[in-house]
């Protein structure tokens, strides 16, 4: 996946000349597959997923929001952005140009849809009203 990434990122012109993907690929493998934390005064070696903060876990859902659900509704949303684990868009309601009731479950269902099931999103209700938080 971070290869994959930085390829993109690559192709786009978005690395500097001569940035070793490799290099990068094989330090963030290190990284984590010795990945140990301290909790009191134990140490632990995390075996299976990613701290939601870190680089891998924002890179890993990148790559499906660009795949799969910016492709499938960013015509219906005018306003999403995510920062780490908290989404915040707006959807367009209706059925002239807007999503359907049963397009809003199917969003629900796709932003989960994703990896080993081990994450999920709580997606709040929509509403057609906005107050200010001045």
């Amino acid at each position: 996946m971070l290869k994959q990434f930085l390829q993109e990122l690559d192709s786009e012109g978005n690395l500097p000349p001569d940035f070793d993907i490799d290099l990068i690929v094989e330090a963030a493998s290190l990284v984590m597959k010795w990945n140990i934390f301290e909790y009191g005064d134990c140490f632990i070696l995390q075996k299976r997923g990613a701290a939601m903060g870190t680089l891998w876990a924002i890179i890993y859902y990148w790559m499906h929001e660009k795949r799969v659900v910016l492709p499938k509704y960013e015509s219906k949303m005018p306003l999403f952005y995510r920062f780490i684990d908290d989404v915040c868009g707006i959807v367009l309601l209706g059925e002239d140009d807007g999503m359907s009731a049963d397009e809003l479950v199917q969003l629900d269902s796709d932003l989960d849809a994703f990896g080993p099931q081990i994450l999920t999103w709580d997606m709040k209700q929509p509403t057609h009203l906005l107050t200010s938080l001045t």
